[in-house]
């Protein structure tokens, strides 16, 4: 790709890729906004195994340079058919624990 050809993508992974952008964008702003500051309701693992266990993202054990866990996001080609209530309860688990 750093040799200036242009790459070929399909429609699907063009929208795959935009979704994945969308969901990094309510990330931030979750991750920015006071909620994070709000009670929220602490989920187990127990509670959303079946959601876990697609693994579209999990912690892989890596640290950011401000030592914060990293999210990882997998290809995933039903990414965009999670739920929104699926995403934000993973996203809630993962950034609690």
């Amino acid at each position: 790709m750093g040799d200036g050809k242009a790459v070929r993508i399909s429609v699907a992974e063009m929208k795959s890729y935009y979704l994945y952008s969308e969901w990094c964008s309510w990330l931030l702003s979750v991750a920015e906004d006071e909620i994070m500051h709000q009670d929220i309701v602490p989920l187990c693992a127990a509670d959303i195994q079946d959601q876990l266990k697609k693994r579209f993202a999990y912690l892989s054990g890596g640290r950011g340079q401000d030592g914060s866990p990293v999210i990882t996001f997998p290809d995933y080609p039903a990414f965009s058919e999670i739920p929104d209530k699926e995403f934000q309860n993973v996203m809630t688990y993962l950034t609690s624990i």
